[in-house]
């Protein structure tokens, strides 16, 4: 009995000294070469994503929560599939990339749709989200879309309109844009006159109501009726640069045209001169237009 249980000892012994199995071997040999792989969102950004360092750096704080590509790269091939040109999604990533965070299924398809049924081809939908990169997002700005598409006559004119006010989308089109319109078409505006404040300044139309007033009332002070032709682009001026600026602008010109002939500054000229060409406001040369100014009026006796 006693040998048996030396026996037994011994074997436990030898059993403990033993080498582990080759299947144990290869499942921890496997643990420690592979580690979990961690999923870099700034590389990605760059790696997939086209986005330069920089722009990866500011876009991935919105992405911290993801652990994996896989919903990034379903809305890339999606975006893609529809037609919509890398470069500009890499664009509306760049701007906003919870664009990458968007469900397929749920926002995407929808909202795609929702647009081609407007009439934008894919083109058009590529530029969009490369100015308003958010457009996916609420359903409001698609409605809101569809109705500055219907008052303008084109999305072509929404674009345009789009790339000088990003927020265009963000006014509540019954609480704001409608009654700018109202009071507008009061002032004696037509739709074409609309389309070219939109055009050049669109921020005008989507400001608060007493606002949009004091820019009428200042366009009234500087001589321009609301019935004169160059009422619509004294409100694009008059938005776009400050008083002081326009002042000294006008003081400018006053020089100029006043030695020639007193009382040439009349309304319409004021107008003509503020307005028609805004180049004149921001890159006007004391010397060369004024010249110029001057030689054609000592020519024809006319300001213009």
């Amino acid at each position: 009995m006693l040998r048996l249980q030396n026996h037994l000892i011994c074997a436990l012994r030898a059993a403990s000294h033993a080498p582990a199995s080759p299947l144990h071997g290869i499942h921890l040999s496997a643990a420690a070469a592979a580690p979990h792989a961690q999923f870099v969102v700034e590389d990605y950004l760059v790696a997939s994503c086209g986005l330069e360092p920089a722009q990866a750096r500011r876009a991935s704080k919105h992405l911290h929560h993801l652990k994996s590509p896989a919903n990034p790269d379903a809305v890339r091939a999606f975006l893609a599939d529809a037609g919509l040109a890398e470069s500009h999604v890499a664009a509306a990533i760049a701007m906003d990339s919870r664009l990458l965070c968007y469900s397929v299924d749920n926002i995407l398809t929808p909202r795609v749709a929702q647009l081609r049924d407007m009439g934008l081809s894919p083109p058009q939908i590529s530029r969009l989200i490369s100015i308003v990169p958010g457009i996916f997002h609420n359903p409001y700005r698609i409605a809101r879309l569809e109705f500055y598409i219907s008052l303008l006559g084109s999305y072509d004119k929404v674009e345009a309109a789009l790339k000088s006010n990003f927020y265009l989308l963000e006014n509540n089109i019954e609480n704001v844009v409608k009654p700018n319109l109202a009071f507008l078409r009061q002032c004696g505006l037509s739709a074409c006159d609309v389309a070219k404040l939109y055009k050049c300044t669109g921020k005008l139309l989507t400001d608060n109501l007493e606002h949009l007033k004091k820019m009428v009332a200042r366009a009234e002070e500087l001589g321009v009726r609301r019935s004169s032709g160059m009422f619509t682009a004294a409100l694009i001026a008059i938005c776009n640069f400050t008083p002081e600026k326009i002042s000294s602008k006008m003081e400018s010109m006053e020089r100029v045209l006043g030695t020639l002939r007193p009382g040439w500054l009349c309304a319409s000229c004021q107008a003509y001169l503020i307005c028609q060409r805004s180049c004149w406001l921001t890159g006007w040369s004391s010397y060369g237009r004024s010249s110029d100014l001057s030689l054609h009026a000592s020519r024809t006796g006319q300001p213009f």
